[in-house]
């Protein structure tokens, strides 16, 4: 999802990364708060220095979304499970889990955690607001620990909105979760809080955006649309995961794969195979012994004027643990190393014998399959 974020640091193991993403949100950031917000509260002072509370007013919410973050993540790791990384985004933060929740209980814990965080922010920065008013330090320091306190609140409370992904909607799936036993049907009915939500903040950006409100519009339709497709996405994205459960490539594998040897020559493997059979993937056998395989991405890389003297056996790549599995090799661990790597078909043996081929196309025709004829929605 974010390819292209770039990491700043880590903290406890933990990669810190930024994707370009947040550099609009953050010199939007410092532009609305030092062409309206400080001097509107502090009149009088100059554009370097509300530019000045602007940035760092801008790193105050930086440093409190990592925070927010970092509270999903211990929360996570003490219940056993592994965090990819917390990414900056043009909508805020994300830590990412290697895995689900096993729990209800450890779903809320590491939900609630998020919120709890911004919480005691927001307290802290009210507070310390209140203790320099009473040192009678300078007004802009006040003003900027009044803004974080505040900021933090609206983003705890932003947070606990009821609709998946949001914590809120996790915290919701938590509870649902408890009282059916049943993650699907949580998971469902929070995704579609969400699905609600986020045309609810569509509708009302438009709103605003034809009443004149302009940038504010814009942007809860912007909400709005991430909300709305990643309410949805979790709700499949877990219907995949209940279907793959349990599943080895053995079931969605492709049986009996046209095979070639490895004295055929190129040419004749891309007019008789190929192009003859409609194949872009072709295991290599020698008898009854598996050695490797040849697909589309080899036949690229090799000039066509030796076609009709390179044979098989001298382009196609070697069987290995990269690019094979056993029959009983767990489909949803298959689709993990598909989506890490560039491996997107695989050999699936038994020793050096072929049993057949499996490829995300398998997988995903598996799935289609399991969603018209499989368990019915409740």
């Amino acid at each position: 999802m974010f390819k292209n974020a770039i990491k700043i640091f880590s903290v406890y193991g933990i990669d810190i990364r930024i994707d370009p993403s947040w550099l609009l949100v953050a010199a939007l950031f410092v532009w609305n708060l030092s062409a309206q917000y400080f001097p509107e509260l502090l009149p009088g002072l100059s554009q370097s220095t509300y530019i000045s509370l602007g940035i760092v007013a801008m790193l105050g919410f930086f440093a409190s979304l990592l925070l927010h973050e970092l509270a999903h993540s211990v929360v996570a790791i003490s219940y056993g499970l592994k965090i990819t990384g917390i990414t900056l985004f043009i909508f805020g933060g994300v830590a990412g889990l290697k895995s689900e929740p096993k729990d209800a209980r450890s779903e809320f814990w590491i939900a609630i955690a998020g919120p709890a965080m911004s919480f005691a922010l927001a307290l802290f920065g009210s507070v310390m607001a209140n203790v320099l008013i009473n040192m009678g330090a300078n007004e802009p320091v006040i003003v900027l620990f009044a803004y974080l306190g505040l900021a933090n609140l609206v983003l705890a409370i932003f947070n606990l909105v009821p609709a998946f992904p949001m914590d809120g909607g996790r915290v919701l799936r938590a509870f649902l979760w408890y009282l059916k036993s049943d993650l699907e049907y949580a998971t469902r009915v929070a995704s579609r809080l969400g699905t609600i939500l986020g045309i609810s903040f569509m509708a009302v950006g438009l709103f605003l955006v034809v009443s004149g409100a302009g940038v504010g519009g814009f942007w809860l339709i912007l909400i709005g649309f991430f909300v709305f497709g990643s309410s949805r996405g979790a709700y499949e994205s877990q219907k995949v995961d209940r279907i793959l459960l349990g599943h080895t490539v053995e079931q969605m594998m492709t049986r009996g794969p046209i095979t070639v040897s490895p004295s055929m020559t190129i040419s004749e493997l891309v007019h008789d195979v190929v192009l003859g059979r409609n194949v872009g993937f072709v295991p290599v056998v020698d008898g009854a012994e598996l050695l490797g395989y040849i697909d589309r991405n080899i036949l690229h890389g090799i000039d066509r004027t030796t076609w009709d003297d390179l044979t098989v056996g001298q382009a196609y790549v070697p069987l290995s643990a990269d690019n094979s599995v056993p029959e009983n090799y767990l489909v949803k661990e298959l689709v993990g190393r598909m989506q890490l790597g560039g491996q997107k078909k695989f050999l699936v043996v038994r020793g050096d014998q072929l049993l057949g081929v499996i490829s995300i196309t398998d997988i995903i025709t598996y799935i289609s399959l399991e969603n018209e004829f499989g368990r019915p929605v409740k």
